[in-house]
């Protein structure tokens, strides 16, 4: 099947090393977004009663303990917890848009690929085609059904490797954009939540000074 599957020549080959390369992005993806993301119900409830009873230096410190997007932007809030509340929250935001292209590094390059396979498939279908007419010309039309029909299936084997290559990195694309599409919703409450929790110290403090 291997040695058929490579009669279709060098777009064969090409396609092979999209699959490689697509396969490796989303492996890589993959394993970042899940080392990146933690026990975020755990983790705001950790970092305000540390906060609460041992000051912003203990949570900081419990966010380089547990090293995640989340943890990432929790850190850029609480270095800049004194400041007032809009200060704060456009600092937050920009941490938090900072690390969510993070999460989406590779993706236009997956995306690529995925688009671009189907394309090499039908470019290589069309010049096997014009190699198999060329040769049939070169021949001065003396050839038999089985002839042609052997040179136009190992055209059309670079439009199947095509199509299944982007059909594969296509799904892995999508898997990854819904992972990434919630957790950056789990990214955005967390910063909100943790924004609102700082805001109220901050008032809170401004109160009893």
């Amino acid at each position: 099947m291997i040695g058929i599957l490579f009669k279709g020549g060098i777009i064969v080959y090409l396609l092979f090393i999209f699959s490689i390369i697509g396969i490796a992005i989303f492996i890589e993806r993959l394993k970042f977004l899940r080392h990146s993301m933690n026990k975020s119900n755990d983790f705001l409830p950790a970092i305000k009663e540390l906060y609460n009873t041992e000051g912003v230096k203990a949570a900081y410190r419990y966010c380089n303990l547990h090293p995640s997007i989340i943890s990432s932007v929790f850190k850029v809030g609480l270095r800049n917890a004194s400041k007032s509340g809009s200060e704060l929250r456009a600092i937050i935001e920009s941490a938090g848009e900072l690390e969510i292209r993070k999460l989406e590094r590779n993706l236009i390059v997956l995306a690529t690929l995925a688009g671009v396979a189907p394309l090499m498939g039908f470019f290589g279908t069309v010049t096997g085609m014009i190699k198999a007419f060329m040769e049939i010309e070169t021949l001065g039309g003396n050839v038999n059904a089985s002839v042609l029909a052997g040179g136009i299936w190992e055209a059309l084997i670079t439009t199947a490797v095509g199509l299944a290559v982007a059909i594969v990195l296509h799904l892995a694309y999508n898997y990854l954009i819904n992972y990434i599409e919630r957790h950056i919703l789990d990214v955005e409450e967390n910063s909100i939540e943790l924004l609102s929790f700082l805001i109220g110290k901050e008032d809170n403090e401004i109160q009893t000074a």
